[in-house]
C-alpha cells in the first residue's frame, strides 16, 4: 500500500502549496489520511453505501499506520526518504519541521506509536463494520429473481 500512498501524500503537499509552508508540509500526511475519508463520507451521503464507507475507513487507517514510521523517526532520523537521504541535514523531512515548529520533536516516538495505535484500532473498527454489513446482508431477500 506504501507505493499506492505515496503519490496520493506527494500530491497533497502540492495541493496545500497555496496555504503557507505549515500547511504545504502538513498536506502531504494530511491529504493521504483526508482522501480516503471524504471518500468514504460521499459513499454514505451520496450512495449510501456503508460498506465502500467501511472500505475507505480501512484505507485511512493503512494510511495511519503506514505513516507512525515517518512520525516515529522524527527524533533519531533514519528512514532513507524520496530524495535518498534521511532528513536529518540532508533535506525535508515532514515530520521533524511540523513537530519541530509544534514544539513536539522530542515526543516523536510518542506520536508515532499512538498513530500507529489509532490506526490499527481505526483499522479493526473498519473490519469488524464491513463484516457486521455483509452478515446483514447474506439474510436480505435475493432480488436476481
Amino acid at each position: 500500500m506504501h507505493n499506492i500512498l505515496l503519490p496520493i501524500h506527494e500530491a497533497g503537499h502540492v495541493l496545500l502549496h497555496p496555504f503557507g509552508e505549515f500547511m504545504m508540509i502538513l498536506g502531504g500526511s494530511l491529504f493521504q489520511i483526508a482522501l480516503p475519508f471524504a471518500i468514504g463520507i460521499s459513499f454514505v451521503m451520496k450512495q449510501r453505501d456503508n460498506f465502500g464507507a467501511s472500505i475507505c475507513l480501512w484505507w485511512a487507517s493503512v494510511s495511519l499506520v503506514d505513516l507512525s514510521p515517518y512520525i516515529y523517526d522524527a527524533l533519531h532520523p533514519q528512514l532513507t526518504l524520496l530524495g535518498g537521504g534521511t532528513g536529518a541535514n540532508d533535506g525535508p523531512h515532514d515530520w521533524i519541521f511540523l513537530l519541530t515548529t509544534l514544539g513536539q520533536i522530542d515526543n516523536a516516538q510518542h506520536w508515532g506509536t499512538f498513530a500507529h495505535t489509532l490506526g490499527g484500532l481505526m483499522m479493526l473498527l473498519a473490519l469488524v463494520w464491513g463484516a457486521y454489513l455483509l452478515w446483514q446482508q447474506r439474510s436480505l431477500p435475493d432480488e436476481r429473481a
